[in-house]
């Protein structure tokens, strides 16, 4: 079963960072996947609310590649330097 993710607005950057719901996260503090820590009180969206984080948003583009069935038998057909390596997620 894939993480439940969401994205929370940090003050510090103005940038919204994935977070995962179920992870485990110090008492107060929500840790993002890029390692951003958002205060406990940070409203959760489903969807990132402003600019994404970068690296948070580069972690959820790779995992979406790696789970998509579609993209992986498109990739298959794809010329050599159109493909996605694992090595390149």
């Amino acid at each position: 079963m894939s993480p439940a993710v969401k994205w929370g607005l940090s003050p510090l950057d103005w940038r919204s960072h994935a977070i995962d719901e179920r992870g485990d996260h110090p008492i107060g503090v929500l840790i993002a996947e890029c390692g951003h820590r958002l205060m406990i009180v940070t409203s959760l969206h489903d969807q990132p609310n402003g600019r994404p984080c970068e690296a948070c948003a580069g972690q959820q583009f790779a995992r979406a590649l790696k789970d998509d069935p579609d993209q992986q038998r498109a990739d298959l057909h794809a010329p050599d330097e159109l493909q996605v390596r694992a090595s390149d997620t």
